[in-house]
């Protein structure tokens, strides 16, 4: 049986991660499905764990978005493919070469050794013996100087989302009307540091933020067990109340984008 070729995020080529991509296009047409309703055509979005870009080219394709999209990768190698993808968007794209977190730091990033593109991790507790750290530059929200108040903010980085909504926190509580958040929520109550993903969690709410499925129900976010794509909904584009949604009951996106192993915590 052909098996197909193990790359690395710190080496693949373009081609080579693009066809990585395009084999999960089907699970990012939904998430775009899930976002379409809350992006301004013209609007600004940001997309958080760009990688290469993937998600903003979809978004282009599937949303007709057509604004200013800011892309967040910290990797070297990904950053680069992803200002490929950026020249070829219908959109103005800009691609920043740092991680978003809660203070601007040089920090270790594990990188996947097994060829998944889209498994790359800050969070130490939950690597494997293969996973290569690679020294990257994070930075606050407001310490990279995006102007301006998106509509869309999509977080994809495996387990450090606690950290991003630290560092976007002061621009969240400034920024009118609120962004809708598209967020990767890694392990749920398997992640080391679920009592920091919480407290994120409820600063969102006091912001008026509720949490919902790709489908728009709602979610209990402190029962979920298991990477989980969530809605994050300011009260202005929230559904009407519904009784909150059992999070695993269909298999979540992002398990199905990045498949990675099931690892003890440190």
């Amino acid at each position: 049986m052909f098996a197909p070729p193990v790359h690395q995020a710190t080496s693949v080529s373009y081609a080579d991660a693009l066809a990585w991509f395009e084999r999960r296009r089907p699970n990012y047409e939904r998430l775009i499905g899930a976002v379409a309703p809350y992006v301004d055509p013209d609007g600004l979005v940001l997309d958080v764990g760009a990688n290469i870009g993937y998600f903003s080219q979809t978004l282009c394709e599937q949303a007709r978005f057509r604004g200013t999209v800011h892309l967040f990768e910290p990797l070297p190698h990904l950053a680069e493919l992803c200002r490929v993808t950026a020249e070829r968007l219908p959109c103005t794209a800009v691609v920043h070469e740092v991680g978003l977190s809660d203070a601007a730091a040089d920090v270790e990033l594990y990188v996947a050794a097994q060829g998944n593109l889209g498994w790359n991790t800050m969070v130490k507790g939950r690597t494997s013996g293969d996973m290569v750290p690679v020294t990257v530059a994070v930075d606050t929200f407001d310490g990279v100087g995006v102007e301006g108040t998106p509509c869309l903010v999509k977080i994809d980085v495996e387990g450090a989302e606690w950290r991003v909504f630290g560092g976007m926190l002061a621009a969240l509580e400034r920024w009118s009307p609120r962004p809708a958040i598209l967020c990767e929520i890694g392990w749920g109550t398997q992640h080391p540091d679920w009592d920091a993903e919480l407290a994120a969690f409820d600063r969102l709410a006091g912001l008026g933020y509720s949490a919902h499925d790709l489908a728009g129900d709602p979610v209990d976010v402190t029962t979920i067990s298991r990477t989980t794509d969530v809605l994050f909904l300011p009260e202005h584009l929230a559904p009407q109340a519904r009784p909150a949604a059992v999070p695993d009951a269909v298999p979540a996106v992002a398990d199905l984008r990045t498949s990675e192993p099931a690892v003890p915590s440190a």
